[in-house]
C-alpha cells in the first residue's frame, strides 16, 4: 500500500509580499537587537515552562525583546528581565503576519504536535525556528539544515542555542531565508 503525506500549506505569496515591504514588523522597535517570538500557553504540552527556564539563563543585557501571542500568562520575573509585548489571543491573519514579521527567532518548544503550523508560518516570515528533537517540528523545520532542534525537554539546549544565535546574527538571517525556501518548496497552500 502507498502512504502519502499531505502537509498543511500557507499562502506563501502573501508572506513574500509582506516580507518585501516590511521593516521588521509593526511590533518591533528601532532599538531592538533581537526579538524572540513565541506562543504563550499554560498547557504543559506547549512547553513554555522550558522556554521560560531558558530565558532565565540568558544574559538580560543582551538586548532581547519578547513578543508573544496566546492566552498563557508570562511569568512576572520574565517580564521583569525583558521588555515583553503580550498580544493575547490573535485570530486575525494580518495581525499574525505582523507578529511573525516582528520576530527574528520563533521558539516553539512544544512537547508534541500533529503538524506545527506556527513553525511553518514563522519560517514563511523568515524567522529562525527553535524546537525540540524527537517531535514532528524537527522534520517540519528540516533541522538542522533550516530549523534548530535541541535535546527534548532541555531548557539548557534552548538557552545555549539562543546564546549562540545572539553572537551570530548572520545565522539568524540565513536560517530565515532557508525557512522561506523550505515553505515555498513544501508547504505551499495551492499544493496542499
Amino acid at each position: 500500500s502507498n502512504i502519502h503525506v499531505i502537509p498543511f500549506g500557507v499562502k506563501t505569496k502573501d508572506y513574500v509580499l509582506r516580507n518585501e515591504k516590511r521593516e521588521k514588523g509593526k511590533f518591533r522597535q528601532g532599538k531592538d537587537k533581537l526579538v524572540i517570538g513565541f506562543r504563550a500557553e499554560n498547557a504543559e504540552i506547549k512547553g513554555c515552562k522550558y522556554l521560560y527556564e531558558a530565558l532565565r539563563k540568558l544574559d538580560e543585557n543582551a538586548g532581547i525583546r519578547l513578543i508573544c501571542v496566546g492566552s498563557g500568562i508570562v511569568p512576572a520575573d520574565i517580564k521583569g528581565r525583558y521588555q515583553t509585548t503580550e498580544l493575547g489571543w490573535v485570530d486575525n491573519e494580518a495581525e499574525m503576519m505582523d507578529f511573525y514579521q516582528s520576530c527574528d527567532v520563533f521558539l516553539m518548544p512544544s512537547l508534541a504536535e500533529s503538524f506545527g503550523m506556527m513553525a511553518v508560518e514563522a519560517m514563511a516570515s523568515k524567522c529562525a525556528v527553535i524546537c525540540f528533537r524527537g517531535t514532528v517540528l524537527e522534520e517540519v523545520t528540516n533541522a538542522p539544515d533550516c530549523g534548530i532542534a535541541v535535546e527534548y525537554l532541555s531548557a539548557d539546549g534552548i538557552a545555549a542555542e539562543m546564546t549562540r544565535l545572539i553572537k551570530h546574527p548572520d545565522e539568524i538571517h540565513w536560517r530565515g531565508e532557508k525557512g522561506l525556501e523550505r515553505v515555498k518548496l513544501n508547504y505551499e497552500f495551492d499544493t496542499y
